[in-house]
């Protein structure tokens, strides 16, 4: 195991020249966590005062728990149970990869956070093979690339690209989630008929399926501000409502709705 408790400013730095190997819990009570070599927890590792930063990989086994350390530009860190971040955790910067194994379940658990007024994640991708549940909102400051399982149990902000690749599976349950870039669905996702993916932000952007794949949403609403519009296509299909409420246009490729506010 591995306790860090430094005394203000002070800290520690994981470093050398070959991987760092921690045997058991990882916690940092007090004091700067700086990785700057890849390291490896078996266990839990707790962040519950100080900060962590650093600029190489951080690789957690077990469940990772943000509950009172500041966290702004953290290293990389993969992850293969259970995520659960305060309000401290607001990453200016870094990637999480969660990546637990084909047959486990992880759970994103941010109901100490402020939804909509911090970070929740900067990048976030879901691995191959991993399922994820994100039982609470989330907001995420860039991109968002699901490649396993993944289920939103709770609204999405999404201010940077979001895609799903062809293999991976996206359940969008009957939220509204809100994206301002470029969405690319690779493959047919899961949603209830409520749902709606509201499109928002300053600049223009996509909402793309491949050629050769049809792909089913609920309802479609565009926001965008003046001057930025959407494109649609290819072979998209909206069971509700495509509705533009703000921007300059909607343009399209082989669109199918049932119902729309737009002239097309």
């Amino acid at each position: 195991a591995l306790t860090v408790a430094k005394n203000g400013v002070t800290g520690l730095t994981l470093g050398g020249s070959s991987t760092i190997e921690v045997t058991g819990d990882l916690l940092l009570s007090s004091g700067i966590l700086t990785v700057s070599r890849t390291t490896r927890v078996a266990g839990v590792s707790t962040f519950e005062g100080g900060s962590l930063t650093g600029s190489s990989t951080l690789d957690l086994d077990g469940d990772a728990n943000f509950v009172g350390a500041a966290v702004t530009l953290p290293p990389t860190i993969t992850c293969s149970g259970d995520w659960t971040a305060d309000s401290f955790y607001d990453p200016a910067g870094g990637t999480v990869i969660l990546d637990g194994s084909p047959g486990s379940s992880q759970t994103i658990d941010l109901s100490g956070a402020s939804f909509g007024t911090q970070t929740n994640f900067y990048v976030l991708n879901i691995a191959a093979g991993a399922t994820v549940t994100a039982a609470s909102e989330l907001r995420i400051r860039s991109s968002m690339t699901v490649s396993g399982q993944f289920t939103a149990d709770a609204p999405m902000d999404q201010d940077g690209a979001f895609a799903v690749a062809a293999s991976a599976v996206f359940d969008a349950r009957g939220f509204t989630h809100t994206f301002a870039g470029n969405v690319s669905l690779n493959t047919s996702i899961q949603v209830d008929g409520t749902g709606v993916f509201l499109f928002d932000g300053s600049t223009s952007a996509s909402f793309a399926t491949p050629t050769t794949v049809d792909v089913t949403v609920p309802n479609v609403r565009v926001e965008k501000t003046a001057g930025a519009s959407l494109w649609i296509g290819y072979r998209l299909t909206i069971n509700g409502t495509l509705e533009l409420i703000s921007g300059r246009s909607v343009s399209y490729t082989h669109l199918r709705a049932h119902e729309t506010s737009l002239h097309l």
